[in-house]
């Protein structure tokens, strides 16, 4: 597990154990941004719907997006494809003026945090599709 990670689950287990204590209401985030797996026997379309829906409300920038999607081999091509279609087809703009399916990112320190993981990726021999 990422020492961050560690870290801000020994802060929240902290924050829970002194609150349960003393009887105090409190709710605590303790992470999200799971893998969302495709086995091979899936409904594709569905598939590829569930996983749109996970990797870009938001933008990613929620608790509960798919951090990775798993597919497996035999059918991750076809998958690759049906994704990038669907990801074409989605709009960018102000969430708030217009219909746009993206929005912008919370700070151009995040725009370029997420450019360099995808040049990286490339570089490391990721495709990039779309």
């Amino acid at each position: 597990m990422h020492q961050a990670l560690l870290l801000q689950l020994e802060q929240d287990l902290r924050v829970g154990e002194l609150a349960g204590r003393s009887l105090k209401k409190i709710s605590l985030e303790l992470g999200g941004k799971n893998a969302l797996v495709v086995l091979d026997d899936a409904d594709l379309d569905l598939a590829v719907s569930n996983a749109a829906w996970g990797s870009f409300l938001h933008q990613g920038q929620i608790c509960m997006a798919s951090g990775r999607v798993l597919v497996q081999r035999r059918i991750a091509d076809a998958f690759v494809d049906r994704m990038a279609a669907h990801a074409q087809q989605l709009t960018g703009g102000d969430p708030v003026t217009s219909q746009a399916a993206l929005g912008p990112l919370i700070s151009e320190r995040q725009r370029d945090r997420a450019h360099a993981i995808v040049q990286d990726s490339v570089q490391a021999g990721a495709r990039l599709v779309t």
